[in-house]
């Protein structure tokens, strides 16, 4: 393989203004709105919520979100959502002046039961409380027809309709309070019935949502006592995994909507101008932060590839072309597998010019040690 070539002229931009508030950038919206609502359809969205006086609360999501970076005062204090580094269990933060919320858009599943779900805020912030749910009853019946709910099932066939076991827990709920149904480690499909009602379909790793479902009174939830069912399309005991309704379906009361009586603000992700960047510094950020150099090539006969040891997570643009997102470590600094390597396409690289290559990380992590090699062999050779 011939020489790589080097990075040079590493200059940076740190989000401060940004994770602070104080951009002007943002643009005021009437309250929660998805990222594709906002005009963002990829990549990531910047929220600004401002409140009048100063509490703790322990903030959960309802819908969307992928991972939502939350900054108050400018520091990251909880990174809500999926995928290593961050937390599905309500998040302990203070409300008080500005709270900024980085979303990242995770992209899309291509099939099963959750195709085009949101992203962003489309809801607000609300508190959680534990619902105790008694003993369920255990009943064994004919499954339910998962396709009255959705057009499309993975791994089922219509029609198809097996014996399968069924629990059943009655609860009470409150009077304009919807509750939320976690059903995040229960491993196996399953439908969820309100009054023997179909209100979810729940497909674990499949549905694109986080197995969290809001039960409200568009879906049957009453004042009063209601009856839950979770019924299988098979037998449980006969599955290759632990199935426990008892421990692996819980029920939360939305207490308070912690954002209702906040000011809502709406900023765009994009690439910085040119003359925005600063000389880079030695030392991490530890705020969102875009990172611009350049390099050359002499020919494109060997695949060119881009180690970024060192960084977090984020996103890569070559030539102004976004080649993708990056995910090498937490912001912890622990290792994100498998990928360490990224390519750059052939097509999109400069012969005789300058190339540009510019890094988005969203724990302000240094390219430091990023660099540019030659291999044939593919990502994962080293």
């Amino acid at each position: 393989a011939p020489t790589a070539p080097s990075l040079r002229g590493w200059k940076q931009l740190a989000l401060r203004d940004m994770v602070s508030g104080e951009s002007e950038a943002f643009k005021p919206i009437p309250g929660p709105q998805s990222l594709e609502a906002c005009g963002a359809s990829f990549g990531y969205g910047w929220y600004r919520l401002t409140f009048k006086g100063s509490r703790k609360a322990n903030v959960s999501t309802l819908d969307g979100g992928d991972r939502l970076h939350l900054y108050h005062q400018g520091k990251l204090v909880a990174l809500a959502g999926i995928a290593p580094g961050a937390t599905e269990e309500p998040v302990n933060v203070t409300l008080a002046g500005h709270m900024v919320v980085l979303a990242d858009n995770l992209g899309r599943y291509c099939a099963g039961a959750g195709i085009g779900e949101r992203k962003g805020l489309p809801n607000h912030l609300v508190q959680l409380k534990p619902l105790t749910l008694d003993k369920p009853t255990h009943a064994i019946a004919t499954s339910p027809d998962p396709f009255a709910i959705s057009r499309f099932v993975p791994m089922m066939r219509q029609g198809e309709r097996n014996l399968g076991d069924v629990y059943a827990w009655s609860f009470k709920a409150q009077a304009g309070k919807p509750m939320v149904l976690d059903l995040s480690a229960l491993p196996v499909t399953a439908m969820v019935l309100l009054h023997d009602k179909p209100v979810a379909l729940h497909v674990p790793n499949q549905t694109g949502h986080r197995g969290r479902y809001v039960l409200d009174s568009e879906m049957g939830l009453k004042t009063g006592l209601n009856r839950l069912k979770i019924a299988f399309f098979t037998a449980v005991d006969t599955l290759n995994v632990k199935v426990d309704p008892a421990r692996q379906v819980r029920l939360f009361q939305i207490a308070e909507n912690l954002t209702a009586g906040a000011t809502w603000a709406f900023a765009p992700w994009t690439v910085p101008a040119l003359d925005q960047y600063q000389p880079a510094t030695k030392t991490a950020t530890g705020v969102p932060t875009w990172h611009r150099c350049a390099f050359d090539v002499t020919g494109t006969e060997t695949p060119l590839w881009l180690e970024l040891t060192g960084m977090s997570k984020g996103q890569m643009f070559l030539n102004g072309i976004n080649v993708g997102r990056y995910f090498v470590a937490t912001q912890a600094g622990k290792n994100v597998e498998p990928q360490s390597r990224y390519y750059l396409p052939e097509p999109w690289l400069k012969v005789g010019q300058p190339n540009e290559l510019v890094l988005f990380d969203e724990h302000g992590k240094l390219p430091g040690k990023a660099k540019l090699v030659y291999d044939a062999r593919g990502p994962y050779a080293g």
